[in-house]
């Protein structure tokens, strides 16, 4: 689940990786049926640990804001 978390969304041509497991992660496609499991996954996992932190609620306004902008 590497792939989720990333700063990019395309992978730069001119990165050297180390092997090729890396070049796999950062050549993954953030779309499809795979991404949205993984994705959720990765959420519950960081839900998981700052649900009781005053952290969370910046985070679902953070998620409102991103869902409000792939939907527009």
């Amino acid at each position: 689940m590497n792939y989720i978390i990333c700063e990019l969304d395309e992978p730069d041509d001119n990165e050297e990786y180390v092997n090729d497991v890396e070049e796999v992660i950062a050549i993954a496609p953030l779309t499809g049926d795979a991404f949205e499991h993984d994705n959720k996954q990765v959420c519950l996992v960081i839900k998981g640990l700052i649900l009781e932190d005053p952290a969370w609620s910046f985070i679902t306004k953070q998620i409102h804001n991103v869902k409000n902008r792939t939907e527009a």
